[in-house]
């Protein structure tokens, strides 16, 4: 069985088109399968940040950022000439700049470590509701969509 790994998409609001998303998903998932083997499943979320809650450089920001983890250990050349095609394609398809993709290839142990710190910051009370109303949110954005997607703002 393939193991689920979360490629997490932080995006502005409208800052990319639905045709957009697919397409970077499906190239994501070959790239990802050309670099590292038929051994993983790549689950793309897509986060979306409202306009006004992002800033670069004291403007409104127009970047994405990706966080797709390795298995542990995964050595830097490899690691490296993933990041290098992703952030080719990443390119070729938005039409963005060179500064508009921030690409994060850690470890998977570490992204792991981050995401649990994350769902920490959720009241312990509530937990279990926000996280069931955080994947029916995901799930309903897959099914009108065709792809995952959460608000930042998880109560939103």
């Amino acid at each position: 069985m393939a193991k689920t790994i979360r490629m997490m998409g932080m995006m502005q609001e409208n800052g990319l088109s639905k045709q957009e998303m697919l397409l970077l998903e499906a190239n994501a998932k070959a790239l990802y399968k050309k670099h590292f083997g038929n051994k993983y499943r790549i689950m793309p979320i897509w986060v979306v940040i409202p306009r006004g809650q992002a800033f670069l450089a004291a403007q409104a920001s127009t970047s994405t950022t990706v966080t797709l983890p390795v298995d542990d250990g995964t050595d830097d050349k490899m690691r490296h000439a993933f990041m290098s095609e992703f952030c080719e394609m990443w390119m070729n398809v938005t039409q963005c700049h060179i500064n508009e993709i921030i690409l994060t290839v850690p470890d998977m142990s570490v992204s792991d470590g981050m995401v649990a710190a994350q769902l920490e910051r959720i009241n312990p009370k509530i937990k279990k509701l926000q996280m069931a109303r955080m994947l029916l949110k995901m799930f309903k954005s897959k099914l009108i969509n065709g792809y995952f997607s959460m608000n930042m703002n998880l109560n939103q």
